[in-house]
Protein backbone atom coordinates (compact mmCIF):
# COMPACT_ATOMS: atom_id res chain seq x y z
CA UNK A 1 0.00 0.00 0.00
CA UNK A 2 2.84 2.16 0.33
CA UNK A 3 4.19 2.02 -2.99
CA UNK A 4 0.63 3.15 -4.24
CA UNK A 5 1.32 6.04 -2.27
CA UNK A 6 -0.85 5.75 0.69
CA UNK A 7 -0.20 7.63 3.93
CA UNK A 8 1.84 5.47 6.81
CA UNK A 9 -1.44 6.05 8.39
CA UNK A 10 -3.65 4.88 6.33
CA UNK A 11 -1.37 1.76 6.25
CA UNK A 12 -1.96 1.14 10.02
CA UNK A 13 -5.13 1.63 10.26
CA UNK A 14 -6.18 -1.12 7.04
CA UNK A 15 -3.90 -3.08 8.96
CA UNK A 16 -6.24 -3.04 12.27
CA UNK A 17 -8.71 -3.04 10.47
CA UNK A 18 -8.60 -6.34 8.37
CA UNK A 19 -6.57 -8.23 11.58
CA UNK A 20 -7.69 -10.45 13.89
CA UNK A 21 -10.98 -10.77 12.43
CA UNK A 22 -13.60 -13.67 12.65
CA UNK A 23 -16.60 -15.53 10.90
CA UNK A 24 -19.29 -17.02 12.91
CA UNK A 25 -21.45 -19.29 11.55
CA UNK A 26 -25.43 -19.60 12.50
CA UNK A 27 -27.36 -22.80 10.97
CA UNK A 28 -30.51 -23.00 12.40
CA UNK A 29 -30.51 -22.43 16.08
CA UNK A 30 -26.81 -23.24 16.50
CA UNK A 31 -24.17 -21.33 16.11
CA UNK A 32 -20.42 -22.33 15.11
CA UNK A 33 -17.16 -21.50 16.88
CA UNK A 34 -15.49 -18.46 15.54
CA UNK A 35 -13.18 -18.91 12.82
CA UNK A 36 -10.40 -16.54 12.17
CA UNK A 37 -10.80 -15.09 8.64
CA UNK A 38 -6.71 -14.25 7.91
CA UNK A 39 -7.12 -12.69 4.54
CA UNK A 40 -9.37 -10.17 2.75
CA UNK A 41 -11.77 -7.65 3.30
CA UNK A 42 -15.00 -7.55 5.63
CA UNK A 43 -17.69 -7.87 3.13
CA UNK A 44 -20.37 -5.11 3.27
CA UNK A 45 -18.20 -2.44 4.97
CA UNK A 46 -18.00 0.78 2.53
CA UNK A 47 -14.12 1.21 2.59
CA UNK A 48 -13.84 -2.57 1.63
CA UNK A 49 -14.32 -1.98 -2.53
CA UNK A 50 -11.89 0.92 -1.94
CA UNK A 51 -9.33 -1.61 -0.03
CA UNK A 52 -9.82 -4.08 -2.83
CA UNK A 53 -9.23 -1.63 -5.65
CA UNK A 54 -6.41 -0.62 -3.86
CA UNK A 55 -4.81 -4.21 -3.42
CA UNK A 56 -5.67 -4.90 -7.10
CA UNK A 57 -4.21 -2.20 -8.90
CA UNK A 58 -0.67 -3.61 -8.67
CA UNK A 59 -2.05 -6.79 -11.24
CA UNK A 60 -3.54 -4.78 -13.51
CA UNK A 61 -0.77 -2.98 -14.12
CA UNK A 62 1.66 -5.95 -14.43
CA UNK A 63 -1.42 -7.20 -17.40
CA UNK A 64 -0.72 -4.32 -19.11
CA UNK A 65 3.17 -5.98 -20.20
CA UNK A 66 0.96 -9.07 -22.04
CA UNK A 67 0.96 -8.25 -25.84
CA UNK A 68 -2.82 -8.50 -27.49
CA UNK A 69 -4.53 -9.11 -24.59
CA UNK A 70 -6.89 -6.42 -22.86
CA UNK A 71 -7.78 -7.25 -18.89
CA UNK A 72 -11.74 -5.50 -18.16
CA UNK A 73 -12.73 -5.99 -14.02
CA UNK A 74 -15.77 -5.37 -12.04
CA UNK A 75 -15.58 -5.54 -8.61
CA UNK A 76 -14.03 -8.74 -7.47
CA UNK A 77 -13.89 -10.04 -11.16
CA UNK A 78 -11.10 -9.38 -13.86
CA UNK A 79 -10.83 -10.75 -17.07
CA UNK A 80 -8.56 -11.28 -19.61
CA UNK A 81 -9.10 -11.12 -23.45
CA UNK A 82 -6.40 -12.42 -25.67
CA UNK A 83 -6.70 -11.59 -29.31
CA UNK A 84 -4.18 -13.69 -32.10
CA UNK A 85 -4.44 -14.75 -35.43
CA UNK A 86 -4.68 -18.19 -34.82
CA UNK A 87 -5.77 -20.42 -31.53
CA UNK A 88 -2.24 -21.50 -30.57
CA UNK A 89 -1.14 -17.78 -30.55
CA UNK A 90 -4.18 -16.47 -28.96
CA UNK A 91 -3.66 -19.67 -26.27
CA UNK A 92 0.15 -18.56 -25.76
CA UNK A 93 -1.36 -15.24 -24.81
CA UNK A 94 -3.86 -15.84 -22.49
CA UNK A 95 -1.24 -18.31 -20.66
CA UNK A 96 1.21 -15.71 -20.59
CA UNK A 97 -0.99 -13.33 -18.59
CA UNK A 98 -1.97 -15.94 -16.55
CA UNK A 99 2.08 -16.45 -15.95
CA UNK A 100 1.79 -12.76 -15.11
CA UNK A 101 -1.30 -13.39 -12.48
CA UNK A 102 0.14 -16.42 -10.44
CA UNK A 103 3.46 -14.66 -10.21
CA UNK A 104 1.51 -11.91 -8.65
CA UNK A 105 -0.02 -13.96 -6.40
CA UNK A 106 2.61 -15.10 -4.56
CA UNK A 107 4.54 -12.12 -4.14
Amino acid sequence: MLESGLQPWMVAWTRGFTTGREAFLHFENQMIEAIPVPAGVPQGSPISPILFLIYIAPLYEKLKAAEHTITLGFSDDTNIIAYGRTVEETQERLESAWSICQDWSVE
